[in-house]
């Protein structure tokens, strides 16, 4: 690996990976778990960014995750809760919750469009 140095950083520290620097940093993949079998190719995929500048050095982390969140079909306010927050429902996953057998809304938000590779 090979990080890029920029001279002078548009990067603001906000929790987006939308700055123009990011667009050159270097780009890690390939990661594997260690739970519940060591060393076995991770399930979902993880991007580490990597740049630096003459004061600091910048990681970024993008995460996807294919099963989203799950949330009780019958808990409206956590249900509401994930929407306002931008998360929209995309399944359902029947008899998920084993207390009950009640099933599971699905909620998933894009937080970038990039996809893994």
């Amino acid at each position: 690996m090979n990080p890029p140095r920029v001279e002078t950083s548009s990067i603001r520290i906000d929790g987006s990976l939308d700055d123009a620097d990011w667009r050159q940093a270097a780009v890690l993949t390939g990661f594997t778990q260690y739970r519940p079998v060591d060393s076995r190719p991770a399930e979902d995929t993880t991007e580490v960014l990597v740049l630096y500048a003459a004061d600091a050095i910048y990681f970024g982390i993008r995460g996807f995750e294919s099963h989203g969140n799950v949330v009780r079909a019958s808990n409206d306010p956590a249900k509401l809760l994930y929407v306002t927050m931008g998360f929209a429902p995309v399944g359902i996953r029947r008899r998920y919750y084993r207390d009950n057998d009640e099933d599971a809304i699905v909620m998933v938000k894009r937080l970038n469009e990039r996809k893994p590779s």
